[in-house]
């Protein structure tokens, strides 16, 4: 039986599996990124878990890695603002160290692979779209992960709106900058500086830093006037989006994951349909599949998975 070891490389954890030739998970580990320590603080750690599942296994094949950012040709990071990584070589050693294959990818483009590579039926085209702390996406056209030169899939960063709401990526307008966490946040700490009342602001942490995705489920059903407006508004952002989508690719099915989806799916997802029906062309906006991810916190390493499997197997 041969073995294939894949990582999530995070901001907070590095989460690594030992999978076998059909999928199935035999080991996984965990450690802290500890990002603030530095480049090769965490390089150690990536090795650090790539070591303990590599232990007694004489038949692993190859090692998938992903990371919050953009890569090229998996060999670089060219840019990942939650792990220090920009322009950092990450594919190039870890080949060189472990004389082995190795997959580098982004986490939410390998994570929507996952999530199609699980589906219950074959579709040929899927959009999939992650909504947590920012906005994540990735493409899968003619039953492959579209990268274009390597950094495709940066669904997030959209422009939406000319001259819009400052994203964190430096741009104006983005999708994420209206319905990513910490667009959302901006714009609820804009609205306690104009002193809007709403229950959000007990549910921010006390450096004003972040707030949940459950909070707003909370204060959401409880009728909060603020909490309804910004997933109201979020929700329509996103179903623009959709619209885009339909209109330039005319997928199968769409993929939805992230905290904010997964704690609100059941209020945004018919909204996101209305907007997107409303702004799609009419001929292309039929047939149409919606669905929730399936995998969770596993979908990135999944993908990683498959990712390196095809690649050294020529799949």
């Amino acid at each position: 039986m041969s073995y294939y070891v894949a990582l999530d490389v995070g901001g907070s954890k590095v989460l690594g599996a030992l999978f076998d030739a059909k999928g199935k998970i035999i080991a996984t580990k965990k450690v802290k990124t500890f990002a603030a320590r530095g480049t090769d603080f965490v390089y150690q750690q990536i090795k650090l878990v790539i070591d303990t599942l590599l232990e007694g296994r004489k038949k692993v094949k190859g090692i998938g890695v992903i990371v919050p950012g953009i890569v090229l040709n998996h060999d670089y990071v060219e840019f990942c603002p939650n792990v220090p990584f920009d322009h950092f070589p990450l594919g190039m050693l870890l080949r060189e160290e472990y004389a082995m294959p190795v997959a580098l990818g982004n986490d939410v483009s390998l994570a929507v692979y996952g999530e199609w590579k699980s589906y219950d039926r074959p579709v040929d085209h899927a959009v999939g779209l992650f909504v947590g702390t920012g906005v994540g996406g990735g493409l899968i056209l003619d039953r492959k992960l579209y990268t274009g030169q390597g950094g495709g899939g940066e669904l997030g960063h959209m422009v939406l709106v000319a001259h819009g709401a400052g994203c964190g990526c430096g741009n104006e307008g983005c999708l994420e900058a209206y319905a990513g966490k910490a667009g959302l946040l901006r714009r609820l700490k804009a609205a306690q500086t104009r002193g809007r009342e709403s229950l959000l602001y007990d549910y921010l942490k006390s450096d004003g830093s972040m707030i949940t995705s459950e909070a707003f489920r909370t204060c959401y059903e409880a009728g909060d006037e603020l909490a309804l407006e910004l997933i109201d508004q979020a929700s329509y952002y996103l179903g623009l989006a959709v619209a885009n989508f339909i209109n330039m690719l005319h997928p199968e099915l769409f993929i939805f994951g992230g905290g904010i989806m997964e704690s609100l799916h059941p209020v945004m997802l018919p909204r996101i349909k209305q907007v997107a029906k409303n702004n799609a062309m009419p001929a292309l906006g039929t047939n149409l599949e919606f669905s929730m991810s399936r995998l969770g916190d596993n979908a990135g390493i999944v993908g990683s998975f498959y990712q390196i499997y095809e690649m050294v197997n020529h799949a």
